[in-house]
């Protein structure tokens, strides 16, 4: 028998490594059959297992080291089914005990780096990616993850290099164009801009792995584009998985139980638009579930959702898969995604299906481009009828998507000009939005603008310093002094919001658009000015400023975005009835209202379960103003 398994196994070795998965499974399995304790076909079929079932896996693999300890390849496998099953410190350990046994083991000192950047331990991530590099030079992956470490450690020049080397080492490796030129565009290092824009849309056209679909939002105003990038993407990496069978088809309570799903329950963007909303929501008709996937900062903004949530979930250390059954155990009838693609998120989640009903609604600034989202929430302004071809999910409106409630403070503390290093005469324009929403073109504009009107400054934000230098270096090149950039630290919100009672104007983006900062602005009394364009983020401040009844800041291109900055700044009067008339509409302005907010959603919501109880596929819902 002994010969037979041997023979067995050796067959079953090599269809293995030819990919024919299942027929290498079912050899394995007979192996152990005959033989329930043999350690090389228990590890070898867990590692078949990691992809589909990690705690099977886990099992197996498990099983086959305490039989036979003492081999380094089990320990890596088993660690990497930890990682899939979120248990980041035991896989770690186990690399651990791999390169004990085999120091010179890169894959071990790579997998091991995955695990602590899991852990935020960045810097102990990229020291191992680096031990795994000096063991294998062309580690194509390990430059990659290298990469995604130095990004997060805000060591961006480093980022850049490994990503570069990523390419040279591999030219097609998946999606690592799109995460160079992101940390190029934070960096505001417009080097071949225009080449990579180029050669990443024709990539995307050719359904190429270019790109993840957050960076192309900033640099493309093209829904056709965009929704298309989305698609590539999910069909990579989150596709669906029926793995927990079909959700139930009936609401088993009375009321209508909904879930926010996110990374960002913390002092964020997202948490400030929707806390209120949460807070609001009518508790006799639904009930309200957080389940968080991020960290927990301990801040008043997560306090704050915990406490408008009837319950709140931290899922950190849960797979995907256990997540969607934990909603469908709760009884969830309408998951919302408060992150779509963004930083953190999750959409495996939703790939197991949630829930009966889910929606892609604020965090992610476009489709979701999977038949697994229902519906997208927005606005007429930000999607109209005319677009929603250009989104997969079935669109439901509210009268305004992005509001925020009026419990945002402005401090008592009066900031003066000099406070903020601004000059104390002269016309102030400003923007806050990210630096990777600056494109060349934009900077290009406001460059004229500040050439135009005479003893103005720009105020920017810059989140770091190579930020910082490169936009002054572009301003000495575009002929304008760089002294007239200034750059504002970061502040918490209420000394922000305090802090642009200092400037006049606030500049928008092209044609990633602002969402929060627009309505910090607005709320703090300080008009805006945005080109509109094609796509769901070139709208998002357009959007505002219908709600508030300032259109005429709505242009349409640069020439008009230019020459309307130029003229608000030289024509204190006109500037000054705009001031007035903002500050008299914000307070009735439903942007500002979450009970408004609320409400509509809810309108929504009920639609949604309504046609699902019936049996009736996802359509457009209308605003019910």
């Amino acid at each position: 028998m002994a010969d037979q398994i041997s023979s067995t196994l050796a067959r079953a070795v090599e269809l293995h490594k030819a990919g024919q998965i299942a027929q290498a499974k079912e050899l394995y399995e007979g192996i152990l059959e005959l033989e329930p304790d043999h350690a090389y076909a228990l590890h070898l079929l867990g590692v078949i297992y990691l992809a589909s079932e990690p705690d099977r896996a886990a099992d197996l693999i498990g099983k086959a080291i305490e039989i036979h300890p003492g081999h380094a390849a089990p320990l890596c496998n088993y660690g990497a089914a930890l990682i899939a099953l979120k248990r980041f410190e035991e896989a770690v350990a186990r690399y651990n005990q791999a390169i004990a046994l085999r120091p010179d083991f890169a894959e071990a000192h790579y997998s091991r780096g995955i695990a602590l950047a899991e852990l935020r331990r960045f810097e102990e991530a990229v020291a191992s990616y680096d031990k795994a590099i000096d063991l294998k030079p062309n580690y194509s992956d390990a430059f990659h993850n290298r990469g995604i470490a130095l990004t997060d450690l805000k060591r961006l020049d480093e980022a850049v290099q490994s990503y570069e080397k990523v390419l040279a080492l591999a030219p097609g490796y998946p999606f690592v164009a799109g995460k160079l030129m992101h940390v190029r565009m934070e960096m505001c290092n417009w080097e071949a801009y225009e080449s990579h824009v180029e050669t990443m849309r024709a990539g995307i056209l050719r359904d190429e792995k270019v790109s993840p679909s957050f960076p192309l939002l900033a640099l493309y105003d093209s829904p056709a584009l965009l929704r298309r990038a989305s698609e590539i993407w999910m069909n990579a990496k989150h596709p669906p998985n029926s793995v927990l069978g079909p959700v139930s088809g009936q609401s088993k309570h009375d009321k209508i139980k909904i879930g926010y799903f996110s990374p960002d329950f913390r002092v964020h963007p997202v948490s400030h638009l929707i806390v209120e909303a949460l807070e609001l929501h009518d508790r006799n008709a639904f009930e309200v579930v957080g389940f968080s996937f991020g960290i927990d900062a301990k801040d008043a903004m997560r306090e704050r959702v915990e406490k408008a949530c009837d319950v709140f979930i931290d899922v950190r250390e849960m797979t995907d898969r256990d997540v969607a059954r934990l909603s469908r155990e709760h009884g969830i009838d309408i998951a919302v995604d408060l992150a779509g693609q963004t930083t953190d998120s999750r959409p495996g989640i939703f790939a197991h299906r949630a829930a009966p009903v889910q929606v892609n609604y604020l965090g992610f600034a476009g489709t979701m481009a999977a038949d697994y989202y229902d519906y997208l929430i927005a606005d007429e302004t930000i999607i109209p009828q005319a677009s929603r071809t250009d989104y997969s999910e079935k669109i439901a409106y509210l009268p305004n998507c992005l509001v925020s409630g009026v419990h945002r403070g402005v401090k008592d503390r009066t900031f003066s000009r000099a406070d903020l290093g601004l000059p104390d005469t002269g016309f102030v324009f400003c923007c806050f939005n990210n630096n990777s929403k600056i494109t060349p073109e934009i900077f290009s504009a406001w460059m004229r603008i500040l050439k135009r009107v005479e003893g103005s400054v720009l105020f920017l934000y810059a989140r770091n310093g190579f930020a910082e230098t490169n936009l002054r270096n572009t301003a000495t090149r575009s002929g304008v002094d760089p002294a007239r950039i200034i750059f504002k630290p970061f502040l918490p919100l209420a000394d922000h919001l305090a802090a642009l009672r200092c400037v006049d104007l606030f500049l928008d983006t092209f044609p990633y658009n602002a969402a929060t900062t627009a309505n910090d602005a607005l709320w703090a009394g300080v008009p805006l000015l945005t080109q509109a364009g094609d796509s769901y983020t070139s709208r998002t401040s357009a959007s505002a400023l219908n709600a508030i009844g300032l259109q005429e800041l709505i242009t349409h291109s640069v020439d008009d975005y230019e020459a309307l900055a130029v003229e608000l700044a030289t024509q204190p009067d006109k500037m000054n009835e705009l001031k007035k008339r903002l500050m008299h509409n914000k307070l009735s302005s439903p942007i500002f209202d979450g009970q408004h907010l609320s409400q509509h959603l809810e309108g929504l919501y009920r639609e949604m379960h309504r046609r699902h109880l019936e049996g009736l596929t996802p359509d457009h819902i209308e605003s019910s103003t």
